[in-house]
This record gives C-alpha cells, sequence and structure tokens, in this order.
C-alpha cells in the first residue's frame, strides 16, 4: 500500500506542478500579447499622425520590420 500511496502522491504533485506551470505560461502570453497589442495600436496612431518611420521604431523601440508588419496589417484591414 506504501509504494501506491507514494505514486499517487507523486501523480498529484505532478499534476500540481503543470497546472501551475501552464498558469504561468499562459499568463506570460497575455501579458506578451497585451504589449503587442498596444505597440500596434501606438504605432498606428503615430502614422496616421505622419510621423517618420524611423522615430516609431525608436519610440517604439521596435525594429523597421515590426513596423513594416504592422503597417502591413493595417492595409489589409482597410481593404
Amino acid at each position: 500500500r506504501g509504494i501506491e500511496q507514494g505514486i499517487e502522491q507523486g501523480i498529484e504533485r505532478g499534476i500540481e506542478q503543470g497546472i501551475e506551470q501552464g498558469i504561468e505560461r499562459g499568463i506570460e502570453q497575455g501579458i506578451e500579447q497585451g504589449i503587442e497589442k498596444t505597440r500596434s495600436a501606438n504605432a498606428l496612431r503615430m502614422l496616421t499622425r505622419g510621423m517618420p518611420d524611423a522615430q516609431i521604431c525608436d519610440l517604439l523601440q521596435i525594429s523597421a520590420r515590426e513596423l513594416a508588419a504592422i503597417k502591413k496589417n493595417l492595409n489589409n484591414k482597410q481593404r
């Protein structure tokens, strides 16, 4: 019975740890997505106000490639 109980406890601990890790990863991904959406929204506002690309990249700390993707996404939405 001792071995079975040990196995059950081990399984329960493993499940608890898995759930905790899953929650942590989910929170991290949610935060990252929120930051990305905010950057995109801010870049769009700056673009509509005619700010130069280099200045937008500098202020938002994004690459020219990331800004190009935001612009492409904007163009696709406007169609």
